[in-house]
């Protein structure tokens, strides 16, 4: 089973989306001058990492010491390959067309930038459609009776029977730690002291995305209070 931590998503009216980007590159494109072609394409590559960015988001890397928050297109490549998202040669791709144009002053022709957006366009549907995913808080528990119920005054938990021989991993967000307990044993691990690489490497086996089959994982997705409420449960039903 996996449990993942429901968070409020909200957009600050000062931040911009993937999509809004990908519209003003459309808006861009409507003046057919170098001007207008060469903000075309500065969007188009926004656009594409500005996604590339919020499913980093939704992991735990930014915890990991070694995580650069301004990390280049080969390490944002190698994060997608990890967590197992396709068609990532689409970003290397636009992100050449802007390096072109920032870097060597060099344009592509108008009817290449209009392919360009429609191939941004095709790839952030798809990363929508096909990856999205919810950050995972509490990983390998087994129960034998579980249930929420989801009311007007939010998320409860109405059953919670865990079983004796259950191990768990929770990925607690706000202490930026991973509590294992492992075989009646509690070790508390600092997500910092773990590479990135290894982070996201344990996250991609348990990541339950869109498309993933409902049999192959059962998800729950709650609040924090909650998460925590399970945790403490299981300490007092696994930990020696």
């Amino acid at each position: 089973m996996l449990l993942t931590i429901s968070r409020n998503n909200k957009i600050s009216p000062n931040s911009v989306t993937p999509f809004e980007l990908l519209e003003w590159a459309k808006e861009d494109i409507k003046i057919t001058d170098k001007r207008a072609i060469g903000n075309a394409v500065g969007n188009i590559k926004r656009s594409i990492h500005c996604r590339i960015d919020e499913i980093i988001e939704n992991t735990h890397a930014k915890y990991c010491s070694d995580w650069n928050k301004r990390c280049n297109t080969r390490t944002k490549l190698k994060v997608l390959k990890i967590l197992n998202i396709k068609y990532t040669s689409i970003v290397t791709l636009l992100t050449e067309i802007r390096n072109n144009f920032e870097h060597l002053y060099k344009l592509p022709e108008l009817n290449q930038v209009f392919g360009y957006l429609d191939t941004a366009e095709m790839w952030l549907k798809l990363s929508y459609s096909d990856y999205s995913f919810n950050k995972i808080a509490i990983t390998k528990l087994q129960t034998t009776n579980f249930g929420i119920s989801d009311g007007i005054n939010g998320i409860k938990l109405t059953n919670c029977v865990i079983n004796n021989k259950s191990d768990l991993d929770y990925l607690w967000d706000r202490k930026k730690e991973i509590h294992e307990i492992k075989n009646g044993q509690l070790s508390i691990i600092p997500m910092y002291t773990i590479g990135w690489e290894n982070m996201l490497k344990y996250e991609a086996k348990y990541i339950k995305y869109s498309t993933t089959p409902d049999d192959e994982i059962k998800e729950y997705k709650l609040p924090a209070r909650l998460l925590t409420t399970v945790y403490k449960k299981a300490i007092k039903k696994l930990v020696n």
